[in-house]
């Protein structure tokens, strides 16, 4: 093997490295289109919808309810109807200042 031949693979060696550690950009979602139903983990900044927050993710778009519902031998003081499937124990935001500070967090975790 010549001193050139050895130098290329080198260089490729290392360019191949250097290019393997680049981070890919994450995408920002965008706003849910208003009265749309749907689930988010990480919900866009310019977002100001209510929400319900269960289980690490944004629901949007159901329906919040209050009053003593029993669910598998646990009463619970409120519940979200979303896609008919009621969720329990979650907490209920009539807008976006919580998730916010949620959501920015959960972006310097990734980082």
């Amino acid at each position: 093997m010549t001193f050139r031949s050895a130098l290329l693979i080198l260089l490729a060696g290392v360019a191949f490295s250097v290019s393997s550690c680049v981070v890919p950009e994450q995408r920002v979602p965008e706003a849910p289109a208003p009265g749309s139903v749907g689930v988010l983990e990480v919900p866009p900044v310019t977002w100001n919808q209510p929400y319900f927050y269960y289980n690490s993710r944004y629901y949007y778009g159901g329906k919040w309810e209050t009053g003593n519902f029993e669910y598998r031998g646990h009463t619970f003081t409120n519940r979200y109807l979303h896609n008919g499937h009621y969720l329990y124990g979650g907490r209920y935001n009539d807008g976006l200042k919580h998730a916010k500070t949620e959501a920015h967090q959960k972006r310097k975790k990734h980082h």
